[in-house]
């Protein structure tokens, strides 16, 4: 979800005025933290506290790396890896891959002729029958997103896509989910907005709280929904209620400086297991993170591990055959958009 930096204000409260500023870019050289592992409390919106103190489990270890150009979101469904890649200037994509060999197997550039812009997420249906690609537009469309909706294939079937909610374009989305039911869920992040869509794009439902902009989404096996908050640097956990929601739990992330930043919106990936342990990709501070769904840390890590790539900027999170795969967008190997999928395992989270 590299793609753009919403510049924010202080006028009594962060308002956005600004988009499509350069790209921060962490560094190629950067070995792990930018600060001490902090403890923290779930419950205050703005503070930063010493409780509760964090239940650290054990580290998992370095299996493997494979070569993905700028990635941004990840997926699998059905022994296959998606990977989506975009930077807004010669990476526009999406890679499919073998899930035992890492092998590239597919790689798409477009819909249906329509070529994209900028694929900032990718969610898979568990039959994988539809695979569901965010592009975030670029600037030769004012940055209006799009969900395309694909038969996997080698050359992907369109099924259909959709560009709003309601009225609302869709702006800069940042991420995308499934649920159970294979309801859709879009981090708008532009517009300050989570939205719920049907599996062909008809509305459901919507929240915002006025300050939140969600960069990063994910849904656990309750279809409760986990939101990554790019303004408050928090984790937001939403109880659906039929056409709303309801805020279950939130928790501070820790903190991103201005250094990081330079003011803007800052960057996540976010996944939830099976026990509804939040995984959180900290791309400004170089770090994965892990915490209960009531935000008690169980755990961080860094790349640090024998053999890995120390994390540079991590940005895409998937839960897979009991490892992690981290896409780190700014990885360590070279330029930028080189970037790499690196998997750590066993999960002991």
């Amino acid at each position: 979800m590299r793609y753009m930096a919403l510049l924010l204000m202080i006028l009594g409260s962060m308002l956005p005025f600004a988009c499509n500023t350069p790209t921060p870019t962490s560094s190629t050289n950067n070995s792990g933290h930018h600060f001490a592992t902090p403890t923290f409390t779930p419950t205050n919106l703005n503070g930063w506290t010493s409780t509760p103190t964090p239940t650290f489990q054990p580290m998992p270890a370095y299996v493997g790396t494979f070569s993905a150009n700028a990635p941004n979101g990840i997926a699998y469904a059905n022994s296959a890896i998606y990977v989506a890649q975009g930077d807004g200037a010669a990476v526009s994509q999406v890679e499919v891959f073998n899930s035992t060999t890492n092998s590239l197997t597919w790689t798409w550039t477009n819909s249906g002729g329509i070529n994209f812009k900028w694929p900032n997420g990718v969610a898979v249906n568990s039959a994988a029958t539809t695979a569901y690609v965010l592009d975030a537009g670029d600037s030769s469309n004012n940055y209006n997103g799009v969900v395309y909706a694909l038969a996997p294939a080698a050359t992907p079937t369109p099924l259909t896509s959709w560009t709003t909610y309601g009225s609302t374009s869709l702006n800069e989305p940042g991420g995308i989910a499934l649920d159970t039911a294979g309801n859709v869920y879009v981090a708008d992040t532009g517009n300050g907005l989570l939205e719920e869509f049907g599996s062909a794009g008809t509305t459901i439902a919507s929240w915002s709280n006025g300050s939140a902009y969600p960069i990063a989404v994910t849904v656990d096996s309750s279809n409760n929904v986990y939101l990554a908050d790019g303004n408050n640097d928090q984790v937001i956990v939403l109880s659906p209620n039929g056409s709303s929601f309801t805020v279950a739990s939130q928790w501070n992330l820790p903190p991103v400086y201005y250094s990081q930043d330079g003011g803007g919106l800052d960057y996540y990936g976010i996944a939830v297991d099976a026990s509804k342990n939040v995984y959180v990709a900290d791309y400004y501070n170089s770090q994965v993170e892990v915490y209960t769904h009531t935000g008690t840390q169980l755990g961080v890590f860094s790349g640090n591990q024998s053999g890995a790539t120390p994390l540079a900027g991590p940005d895409g999170l998937l839960l897979y055959n009991s490892d992690i795969y981290v896409a780190d967008y700014d990885s360590n190997t070279g330029a930028n958009t080189a970037g790499i999928i690196e998997i750590f395992g066993p999960n002991n989270y």
